[in-house]
């Protein structure tokens, strides 16, 4: 039943106060799984699918987040079809 609001990284994204609308649409991401991960303290973050194979989207995670934390694909690979 949670919703995701997108206006604030649309609006980030074309502020042009940031390096770039894609370095925008990258940190504000990583702030989002940080964020839904911080929901549920108790749990790993398991991080699965072709968008986690973004190499400036993993080390923005790694900044914020304990990789600890973090559960990433190692048996498997992180494609989508895994």
């Amino acid at each position: 039943g949670e919703r995701i609001d997108w206006e604030p990284l649309v609006r980030g994204m074309l502020s042009g106060k940031r390096k770039s609308p894609a370095w925008e649409f990258h940190r504000a991401l990583a702030e989002l799984v940080v964020e839904l991960a911080g929901r549920y303290p108790e749990l790993p973050a398991l991080l699965s699918g072709g968008v986690f194979q973004n190499r400036t989207l993993m080390e923005l995670l790694l900044e914020r987040m304990p990789a600890e934390r973090l559960l990433l694909p190692s048996k498997l690979p992180p494609n989508d079809g895994a």
